[in-house]
């Protein structure tokens, strides 16, 4: 069945616990986000997994859930936040989350992306930043904080 929706959810705090604990502390938070969404995933009542037909991508602090349809993504959101909201108990700290769902198109948008494809399918797009919206006041053209940044600090960090 085609995929109509998608559920975000992005875990609140981490440029915070880079400043207080580094890549160490970063790197022990993400492990427990995605092994929620992960175990949680797994557990999902029988009426939202309809037969495995959705698709997650975990990527750092946020896990994007590609949904059959707004139903099936409010409802994998929704035991996604419930559950992380038990979970407080056996994590460091709290989570705290925030997420939207929207319509899914699988479409080109109309300017500033690049299709995405994988074995010649055509299976998303993805944002272009112009150069003039990364420019600081000094006019040097600022990357904004992302998963490759994340993956660089935590790389040099460990080694």
């Amino acid at each position: 069945m085609a995929r109509r929706a998608i559920a975000h959810i992005d875990l609140l705090g981490v440029r915070k616990l880079w400043k207080e604990g580094g890549a160490v502390r970063v790197r022990d938070r993400l492990r427990e986000f995605s092994d929620l969404v992960i175990e949680q995933l797994a557990h999902l009542p029988s009426d939202l997994r309809r037969d495995g037909e959705y698709t997650v991508i975990l990527q750092g602090d946020s896990a994007s859930i590609i949904c059959q349809d707004v139903s099936q993504a409010i409802g994998i959101s929704s035991h996604l936040f419930v559950q992380a909201f038990y979970a407080t108990d056996r994590v460091s700290r709290p989570f705290w989350l925030r997420g939207s769902v929207s319509d899914w198109h699988n479409q080109y948008l109309p300017t500033n992306s690049d299709p995405v494809t994988a074995n010649g399918i055509h299976v998303g797009t993805q944002y272009t930043f112009e150069d003039d919206f990364l420019r600081d006041c000094t006019g040097e053209i600022r990357i904004p904080w992302n998963a490759v940044d994340c993956r660089e600090r935590l790389c040099s960090a460990s080694s």
